[in-house]
């Protein structure tokens, strides 16, 4: 949650860890809200996690499940 990788999650303020949620987590959501007028009745929003849609973690151009 923060830029050091020896943190533990005791070590996490909890101001980091609210700042973290809110990027990660509330503020998607809430933008998929915003959009939901706008998608037909049988259509969907999708999300996709950073991780999953990191083009650097992907080295061998394939999708994985």
């Amino acid at each position: 949650m923060s830029n050091n990788p020896a943190e533990t999650i005791g070590q996490v303020s909890n101001e980091t860890f609210i700042h973290v949620m809110l990027t990660n987590a509330l503020s998607p959501m809430s933008t998929i809200e915003m959009f939901e007028s706008l998608v037909p009745a049988r259509g969907a929003i999708a999300a996709m996690s950073s991780g999953f849609g990191s083009i650097a973690d992907n080295e061998a151009g394939e999708w994985e499940v």
